[in-house]
């Protein structure tokens, strides 16, 4: 899909480069509302990616690095990732019921991969020319060390004791969705639980840093001292939350939980 430049073709003068900086802002308004597009999916509703022309944002991005603004274009790239998250990560740490905690988790986690998808194609150009060839990285390590971040690591805690308690959760299907998903996105992701993704996904293909992933789980399991004292591992309205679920649990089953 890269753009061929001719050989006749020069770089830009240093007037040529004042214009582009000034069309650059209507460009990346443009452009990073379709990026939060794809890191929402609650937006896609009412805006669906596939009315967005992903050849044509390729080719404003191609000539956007053309110009010499690839750097800056990165940085603001990085920035609304960031932001989006910590939206995404407040409303997930708003939710005040067990159920919605996992749904919107899994909804947030799942949309995410799509997005690494789409903005890895519409960024391709970027992403082989500046950010691995000149940075050493990609797109995908920062979209997902992004997610890790902003969002997982807010969450490791409600995430270990819901693991640990799947199977009295009527929604198990959706927390092993859960772990199939993270696992795809990073087999790091196992120090949440590494027995559980070890016994959820077939043929699992285990990292060269298990064991330090095993200890870290140990740790932080001790850390939150989850099993023996719940309201250790979560802030007060979650322990606010377990205390009135475990009063309904010897009648109901059901399980409440707040951030």
């Amino acid at each position: 899909m890269d753009v061929a430049m001719g050989d006749s073709e020069t770089k830009p003068s240093a007037e040529h480069n004042t214009v582009a900086i000034a069309d650059y802002a209507a460009f990346w308004e443009r452009l990073s509302f379709f990026v939060q597009l794809a890191l929402r999916s609650d937006l896609q509703d009412t805006h669906p990616l596939c009315l967005y022309s992903h050849e044509e944002l390729y080719r404003s991005i191609y000539w956007t690095c053309w110009r010499g603004l690839q750097g800056r274009l990165f940085e603001d790239l990085k920035n609304v990732i960031r932001e989006t998250l910590e939206f995404l990560n407040g409303q997930l740490q708003s939710c005040q019921d067990l159920d919605d905690f996992i749904m919107k988790f899994a909804a947030i986690l799942s949309n995410h991969l799509r997005a690494i998808d789409v903005l890895g194609s519409i960024f391709a150009y970027l992403d082989n020319t500046y950010i691995n060839g000149v940075l050493n990285d990609n797109l995908r390590h920062v979209m997902v060390d992004s997610f890790m971040q902003t969002i997982l690591k807010e969450s490791e805690r409600q995430l270990m004791y819901i693991f640990k308690k799947i199977f009295e959760n009527p929604n198990a299907n959706k927390i092993k969705d859960i772990v199939r998903d993270l696992f795809k996105m990073s087999s790091d992701s196992i120090y949440l639980n590494p027995l559980l993704f070890e016994s959820v996904i077939i043929g699992i293909r285990l990292p060269p840093n298990v064991e330090d992933l095993r200890m870290k789980y140990r740790q932080l399991d001790a850390k939150y001292n989850i099993m023996t004292n719940p309201k250790c591992s979560l802030s007060k309205r979650t322990a606010s939350a377990i205390d009135e679920d475990d009063c309904k649990a010897s009648s109901s089953k059901r399980r409440q939980l707040g951030p």
